[in-house]
């Protein structure tokens, strides 16, 4: 357990945000007491590392998100592990390492792609521009930032959530005249065709009589 290397892509504010709504201790004189004291937590028992790490991981993938709500019909071969382990291997390698975000890709890329007995997730991430207000020289200032995007799948009724953080002004998704598109961004055409895949191959498993 390393909790300064687990932590160093989560920003300090949604640590103190996650420490607040656990009833616990969140205003530090800096990041490295916070991880000192969060590290105690641990030590004295008041705190799950594991349940924390993931408070924190559903935090950013599902906090303040824009939310589709999509359903896969033929859901029922879903519940075969073998069915759902054959689609994910059709899908890109995952570039991710122990569910972390990848942060500001060069391209929108394939965190992870993984299954439990209820869900299947996969996480994208990206890079985009969000702009800022300098007030001295009355200016907009560029920063690059790292937009999250997830999808889950229920494998017991087929529902299925797109979670996407808010588009930013620039980014890769633009429309006929080069424009970055907030449309074409929450469309995501790669996310839609790996929702295809799924359904797809769910539906010709069932054909095939395995429920």
């Amino acid at each position: 357990m390393n909790i300064e290397n687990d932590l160093s892509n989560i920003p300090t504010s949604l640590i103190q945000l996650l420490l607040r709504k656990m009833g616990l201790p969140s205003s530090f004189a800096n990041r490295d007491k916070m991880l000192l004291r969060i590290n105690s937590f641990f030590q004295d028992g008041k705190l799950s590392y594991e349940d924390f790490i993931n408070e924190l991981r559903a935090s950013e993938e599902c906090g303040s998100k824009i939310i589709y709500l999509k359903h896969i019909l033929d859901f029922a071969a879903l519940k075969d592990d073998k069915v759902v382990s054959q689609i994910l291997d059709k899908l890109p390698a995952a570039r991710g390492k122990d569910l972390k975000t990848l942060k500001l890709p060069g391209n929108p890329t394939l965190n992870y792609k993984i299954f439990d007995e209820n869900e299947i997730r996969i996480k994208f991430s990206e890079t985009q521009t969000k702009f800022i207000e300098d007030y001295e020289t009355l200016r907009l200032v560029p920063e690059d930032v790292t937009n999250v995007v997830v999808f889950s799948v229920n494998r017991q009724n087929g529902q299925s959530l797109i979670y996407f953080d808010t588009p930013n002004r620039r980014h890769s998704h633009t429309d006929e005249n080069g424009h970055s598109s907030d449309l074409k961004y929450l469309g995501l055409t790669q996310l839609t065709r790996y929702l295809i895949k799924i359904k797809n191959e769910s539906a010709k498993s069932n054909r095939r009589g395995l429920y």
